[in-house]
């Protein structure tokens, strides 16, 4: 299977949802089982959460079998629809909770094909998701269409450097996310989780 393809992902959260190992392995890495395969350590899902109004309307794309997603709504009070092109993922997030779906929901959706449901967002979230949308300013123009007046976009993305590229290209406002927020003459506060995602890597190989 291709690495990140939709079949990849599929065998990943079929995996993942009876390994015990894994679930030790999330709680010693990120300090909880959240199901997590990126770079969202809790100190960073925590200050997403602080930036949050309670009882806002959130649409968080790329919500995987939704853990994150169920902490966010359960420490924020929130409306949420989370949306992943796993559709194993999907059907996981649904089933586990069951209970909460006046204000939880999750459906099957691939954004390079299918439009975004819903309107009128307060919060747009994208986790470790952008890179699999395409062209950044185009998937940011995309996402902010759907939020309100005052709406604002939470987006977690990390940027690597190659050979050839500048070594602004490391700082907060050098990324090419910070370059496609400029393009799109969009406002932005950053917040720069360097020395985290370096102890993330080493805590990594460590477990």
């Amino acid at each position: 299977m291709e690495m990140f393809s939709r079949e990849w992902y599929n065998e990943y959260f079929k995996r993942a949802e009876s390994s015990e190992t894994h679930a030790q392995f999330c709680e010693r890495v990120y300090g909880k089982d959240l199901c997590q395969h990126g770079l969202m350590h809790m100190r960073e899902l925590d200050l997403l959460v602080s930036l949050i109004k309670p009882g806002s309307k959130i649409l968080e794309i790329g919500c995987s079998n939704g853990y994150i997603t169920e902490y966010i709504h359960d420490q924020t009070g929130a409306t949420i629809l989370g949306l992943d092109f796993s559709d194993v993922a999907i059907e996981q997030a649904r089933r586990r909770t069951a209970d909460k779906s006046d204000s939880l929901q999750f459906e099957y959706v691939d954004l390079t094909q299918e439009e975004i449901p819903g309107s009128e967002y307060d919060y747009i979230i994208l986790v470790d998701s952008i890179y699999f949308l395409g062209d950044f300013a185009d998937s940011l123009f995309k996402f902010s269409e759907w939020l309100n007046d005052t709406g604002k976009m939470i987006v977690s993305v990390f940027q690597v450097k190659d050979e050839e590229d500048p070594e602004e290209i490391l700082l907060p406002d050098g990324t090419l996310l910070a370059q496609a927020l400029d393009q799109l003459r969009l406002a932005y506060t950053w917040y720069d989780f360097t020395v985290d995602v370096r102890a993330h890597g080493i805590e990594n190989y460590r477990v």
